[in-house]
């Protein structure tokens, strides 16, 4: 169960996840945490260092982050909070609450004040870095520790490597293969590159086990060639195909006899699907091609579509459900062979060249943490960086919390704070693992969460909340990921459009489709549906974006069926002419009519004339953007309407007269 975070009592020894949503104050907490470890604030159970906490050096606190953009504005961040507190500490007081309760707990304010100075003097020094970064300053700070090269050249892109493993692998392996294996492989790879877009993303990763797809071992000793795994799967589909020919007349009355539904297995789609499956029974097995009418004749879809009476049963139709079950390509085995060998000739290639790769620092440090001396080099690190955090750690991988796993977790004597928003590691930016996160927050007891919101209105808070209330696992993993709501104290004021406040959150039913969504709410426009507002405002029919008759009509009689259309010509534009009142137009006795305006085509419902002529003599309004001005036109019919520049009371939008709603 999380705590709710305060910075004043946060425990800054061991292990700590803080969990921080969007607009909690991520960054304030690390500034303020920053600040507590630089003046040795807290007592024996929340200050660092034991019975009488001890100030840091800013060399002393590691902080690490993803992004070099990132790091620059962490550390601008810092200082600017260092710089205030300085001055605060000068002044006496302060009307910041944090900075207010330091100086309230400080003993020796003189003391305090030359900390941050020296704080704000050394700043350059600070242990402020990126992943890759800090692995590469360890690498080569701890040479003999870490069993690196003293010379090696650090690169930012190893991609001419890369391909140039590919394409030996590609040499060695494909130009000697058969006519028919070639063309089984180029149906994947045309060339190295397109090889190397596949494996590229997993190259990286050393540790990456690959699952089915390895070569077996021939009576021989020696493991199976390709070819030889090409031929046997050939030899599986011509085996099947025999068997189909041998029982094809079999199977017609079989299936039309049987219980089997006949409105899929009818009489005109069973012969036809017999007989493409026939077909491709009679030709040789020359690719891994299957018919795609096979998966008809599966036991497993037969049973499926058996509603009434016994299903039809024949071995053939078992047979089909193994084949289907088989892995009839040459792709895994491929990409399995391929995977180990270029990883392996890209690493003797940097080897040769004394590189080093991005990729490289971190499987280096790692790997080095794991090997005879890492218990030296752990603690070699330890004494530089004693206390961690680690910046927006969902996107962390779990190479990457390997590292910090086997630095802090477990040292009473050290500070590892790791700090994100876990509903973000479901998105896997920058490679992040959400089981990586799972894992971490397993092996962390102590958990934190920031419970006030400071970047958002009030009604959006509380339709996010009541989104999410909605559902008692909204992120599948419940109980590793739940949702905390939180409370706001963000924006007083909401987002409003022409004077109107907008609802933060609108919720679309599923009368609205996709192709309604897309298109006005590209244009300004709201689908003419009910919407529920789960920000607080109930279900309404008068809520924004929806339309206005001045005389209450009931919307149900004015429906636009939005429909973005090109007008093909049977319109007149728009003419330059202004005018200042609606001119009534009489209406044709027709239930729909529609209207062109530019390349829309709105579409009204009315019932009949006499409704819409005889019982509102006023005309009927909709509201539209007030960037939407039509002055005098013509409409479908041919005679001339207009519209006023007017707005309808209370909405701030446009009015466009209905003919149809016409004066008697």
């Amino acid at each position: 169960m999380s705590q709710i975070l305060n910075i004043l009592t946060f425990p800054l020894r061991q292990e700590r996840l803080i969990e921080a949503s969007a607009g909690t104050g991520k960054t304030y907490t690390i500034t303020g945490l920053y600040l507590r470890l630089l003046l040795g604030h807290g007592d024996a159970d929340s200050g660092f260092g034991g019975a009488t906490p001890l100030p840091l050096p800013v060399d002393k606190i590691l902080v690490v982050t993803f992004t070099e953009a990132a790091t620059e504005e962490l550390r601008g961040r810092i200082l600017a909070r260092i710089r205030e507190a300085r001055r605060a500490f000068e002044a006496g007081e302060s009307s910041d609450p944090l900075l207010a309760e330091l100086l309230r707990a400080c003993d020796d304010r003189a003391l305090a004040t030359r900390l941050l100075l020296t704080a704000e003097r050394q700043m350059d020094e600070a242990a402020i870095y990126t992943i890759h970064g800090f692995c590469q300053r360890m690498l080569k700070r701890n040479a003999f520790e870490s069993g690196s090269l003293f010379d090696t050249e650090f690169v930012s892109d190893d991609g001419r490597l890369r391909f140039e493993a590919v394409a030996d692998f590609w040499r060695q392996h494909c130009y000697g293969v058969s006519l028919s294996l070639a063309r089984a492989i180029r149906r994947h790879w045309a060339e190295p590159a397109a090889l190397l877009q596949d494996l590229a993303p997993h190259l990286a990763t050393p540790d990456l086990l690959c699952l089915g797809a390895t070569p077996l071992v021939t009576p021989g000793g020696e493991p199976e060639s390709w070819q030889q795994y090409h031929e046997a799967i050939l030899q599986r589909i011509e085996a099947f195909k025999a068997q189909w020919r041998q029982a094809a007349s079999d199977l017609e009355p079989l299936i039309a006899g049987s219980g089997v539904d006949k409105r899929s297995y009818s009489s005109k789609n069973l012969p036809n699907w017999l007989a493409q499956v026939g077909a491709w029974a009679q030709e040789p097995a020359e690719d891994y091609q299957l018919c795609d009418k096979l998966e008809r004749f599966s036991q497993t879809t037969l049973v499926a579509k058996t509603t009434k009476g016994a299903p039809p049963e024949h071995p053939l139709f078992v047979a089909v459900d193994e084949l289907l079950a088989q892995t009839l390509d040459i792709r895994a085995r491929v990409l399995v062979e391929a995977l180990s060998e270029v990883r392996e000739r890209i690493q003797q290639a940097k080897q040769r060249q004394q590189l080093l790769a991005f990729d490289d620092l971190l499987s280096g440090l790692a790997q080095a943490l794991e090997g005879a001396t890492g218990e030296l080099l752990a603690e070699r690190i330890r004494e530089l960086y004693p206390v961690a955090m680690i910046d927006e750690f969902q996107d962390t991988d779990p190479q990457q919390y390997r590292i910090f796993s086997r630095l802090y977790v477990g040292q009473a004597s050290c500070g590892l704070y790791l700090i994100g928003d876990p509903k973000q590691a479901i998105y896997g930016f920058r490679g992040a693992d959400i089981f990586t996160y799972i894992q971490a927050k397993a092996q962390v007891a102590a958990h934190y969460t920031l419970e006030t919101n400071f970047r958002s209105t009030q009604a959006l808070v509380d339709g996010v909340n009541g989104l999410f209330a909605q559902s008692s696992a909204p992120f599948v993993y419940d109980q590793a990921i739940p949702f905390e709501p939180v409370l706001a104290r963000g924006k007083p004021d909401g987002f409003t459009l022409r004077g109107e406040p907008v609802p933060p959150l609108p919720w679309w039913p599923p009368t609205a489709t996709s192709r309604w969504r897309r298109v006005l709410i590209g244009n300004g426009w709201r689908p003419p549906v009910r919407r529920k507002f789960i920000s607080g405002s109930p279900m309404t029919r008068r809520g924004w974006g929806m339309r206005r008759c001045s005389r209450g009509i009931s919307p149900s009689w004015c429906v636009p069926a939005a429909r973005r259309r090109r007008c093909g010509g049977r319109c007149a534009s728009w003419a330059s002419a202004a005018s200042t009142s609606p001119i009534a137009t009489p209406c044709s006795p027709v239930r729909r009519r529609r209207i062109c305006g530019g390349c829309w085509r709105l579409v009204w419902r009315r019932a009949t004339r006499s409704r819409c002529a005889a019982s509102w003599p006023r005309p009927c309004w909709v509201g539209v953007p007030r960037n939407w001005r039509p002055s005098i036109r013509t409409s479908c019919a041919g005679r001339p309407w207009s519209s006023s520049s007017a707005t309808v009371p209370g909405s701030g939008r446009s009015k466009v007269c209905c003919p149809w709603v016409a004066a008697s």
